[in-house]
């Protein structure tokens, strides 16, 4: 039982982790986005 109970902690703690991870990869490609926008409209200009 505790041995179930601790490998279903374990896969919780796995998809909060792939979740984060996620959420991060989005924030890092956005901020790359808007670095990319601001630097060709400077050049644009």
């Amino acid at each position: 039982l505790t041995k179930v109970a601790t490998r279903r902690r374990q896969e919780e703690q796995a998809s909060v982790f792939v979740f984060h991870l996620g959420v991060l990869v989005v924030v890092v490609v956005v901020v790359v986005i808007v670095v990319v926008v601001v630097v060709v409209v400077d050049v644009w200009r």
